[in-house]
């Protein structure tokens, strides 16, 4: 949640203080696990692997608007602490499986999944699917920027994961990202990450995913896949195609048309 509002504040006042205090909060749950808890300033024990992967993506973003140096050395440990959690968990292509730690969360409400082809069991069961791993790309990528401004050699694994995560994921025929190696089907969750983080992206597969993304629409995902959609259309050149699936009146206006106040956890009541 903290990657959605706290950019949302942070953007809206030029401030990205109570972002960094969040941010610092959450790595003081490394006490617990060096996974990092998803919860923070609580006694929740809640674990979410999808969103402890996405840290060091928050850790650049405060540190690109303000430039405190300080603080990127704060964080490091803990970024590394949850690079050497994480490869716990590697197989021989160095993609994630079975992190039965941790809730492996996909999409919320599980009705919002899009039919995604994996049990997303509490531990999680054998074998691999595609979000967690687009997730772990993310984590590699931003923690290699994170080290490169710190002066400290990169974590040499970001390109084979990458290639590992194609080979794995890729289905040449329909040119979209499938859920399981079994290549059976694909969720659009599938698909948004790869195109935000840029794995294996050409100009063929990225014209499919896009269209893709445009007929499943908002509807087809969660609040909070919705937001990774919209920032992968923007990073992709597609502005006017975020602003027309974020304006579906199913979505964020159909929460105004209920009388919200402040934003639901799904689309409606």
């Amino acid at each position: 949640d903290a990657t959605v509002t706290a950019r949302a504040h942070a953007t809206l006042t030029g401030d990205a203080s109570l972002m960094k205090k969040a941010i610092i909060d959450f790595c003081e749950s490394s006490f617990i696990c060096k996974g990092l808890m998803a919860v923070s300033g609580s006694s929740l024990m809640q674990e979410i692997a999808d969103y402890s992967l996405q840290l060091p993506a928050q850790i650049s973003w405060a540190y690109a608007l303000d430039g405190d140096m300080e603080f990127l050395r704060k964080t490091e440990p803990y970024v590394t602490g949850m690079l050497e959690y994480f490869k716990g968990y590697t197989n021989g292509d160095c993609l994630l499986e079975k992190v039965d730690e941790k809730w492996n969360l996909v999409d919320w409400p599980h009705n919002l999944r899009d039919s995604y082809d994996f049990e997303l069991s509490q531990p999680i069961g054998e074998g691999l699917h595609n979000v967690i791993n687009a997730f772990w790309c993310g984590f590699l990528m931003a923690t290699d920027e994170l080290y490169s401004l710190l002066g400290k050699p990169v974590t040499g694994l970001t390109e084979k994961v990458k290639d590992s995560f194609v080979k794995t994921f890729y289905n040449q025929e329909t040119r979209l990202f499938c859920d399981n190696p079994k290549l059976t089907h694909s969720a659009v969750h599938s698909n948004i990450l790869p195109l935000l983080f840029d794995i294996g992206i050409k100009d063929e597969n990225r014209k499919s995913i896009v269209k893709f993304i445009k007929e499943k629409g908002l509807c087809s995902m969660g609040v909070y896949m919705a937001y990774f959609a919209l920032a992968a259309l923007k990073k992709n050149g597609e502005i006017n195609l975020a602003e027309e699936l974020a304006t579906d009146e199913r979505c964020w206006l159909n929460m105004i048309k209920e009388g919200a106040t402040t934003t639901f956890e799904a689309w409606g009541k």
